[in-house]
């Protein structure tokens, strides 16, 4: 026998052992068990990061009405006092301006008293004597 034939009369075994080494093995009752533990375990913890996220923007959700119904009482609570703040200011001027008038009358009243004492009676002094 040449050679080769006797090579690949050697070798033909050697192939088939490897070609039926190669093929996957079907699974077995217990690979199918676990491979569906695997997955069902991924779908719990799926579920639970799910939930975890939902907790989480409920109460993400209910802590920002809170911060927005305190911010929206501190805004009317300010806008309230800003308008009476604007009133007072308002008071304040017309006060303000009421007593600078009063205050020019009052110099006008106390010069034309004056003038009108030194027209009645020249002859009596307004300087107080030492």
């Amino acid at each position: 026998m040449p050679s080769m034939q006797r090579t690949i009369y050697a070798l033909l075994p050697l192939s088939l052992l490897v070609a039926c080494a190669s093929k996957p093995a079907e699974p077995s009752m217990a690979d199918l068990m676990r491979e569906h533990k695997t997955e069902l375990q991924a779908q719990i913890d799926l579920k639970t990061e799910l939930a975890r996220s939902w907790d989480q923007g409920t109460a993400q959700g209910a802590d920002a009405a809170r911060r927005l119904q305190d911010a929206e009482r501190r805004a009317r609570d300010a806008e309230r006092r800003q308008r009476s703040a604007e009133a007072d200011l308002r008071k304040a001027r017309e006060d303000a301006e009421r007593a600078r008038r009063d205050a020019d009358a009052a110099r006008q009243r106390v010069a034309d008293s004056e003038r009108r004492f030194r027209e009645a009676f020249p002859e009596l002094s307004l300087s107080a004597k030492p």
